[in-house]
């Protein structure tokens, strides 16, 4: 069960306008690699430092393959890739790295995240 909290907030693009309440998600924790490791090593025959290795390898490839172009697809948790923010040209000419302004790492979760996403139930804290 996730827990949420109620805060105010004005819309940024219309600041006169009355503001509004929304449900904003209670963050409980954040796991690192150390706990991700162990986990990882209980559930399967390979030592802490082995998956500690395989996962700090993962992270450095991920970034190298993106920056080549390529997407990434790590399965049942889904896909990495970049794209590209720029400004619009009249001119097909005018088009340049020039005008590319942001790089952006965006996420696609798989069907089974997606799923479980589907099914989260929620309570409202106090």
């Amino acid at each position: 069960m996730l827990k949420f909290n109620i805060v105010q907030r004005r819309d940024p693009r219309d600041l006169s306008a009355t503001p509004k309440f929304y449900a904003t998600l209670n963050k409980v924790q954040t796991i690192d690699l150390e706990y991700i490791s162990n986990e990882l090593a209980t559930r399967s025959s390979i030592s802490k430092g082995d998956v500690m290795s395989i996962v700090t390898n993962l992270i450095d490839l991920v970034p190298k393959e993106l920056s080549m172009g390529r997407t990434v697809n790590l399965g049942k948790l889904g896909t990495f890739f970049l794209n590209i923010n720029s400004e619009g040209s009249v001119a097909q000419e005018d088009v340049s790295p020039d005008t590319i302004k942001k790089v952006n790492v965006r996420f696609k979760p798989s069907k089974t995240i997606r799923h479980l996403l589907g099914t989260l139930k929620f309570e409202k804290l106090g």
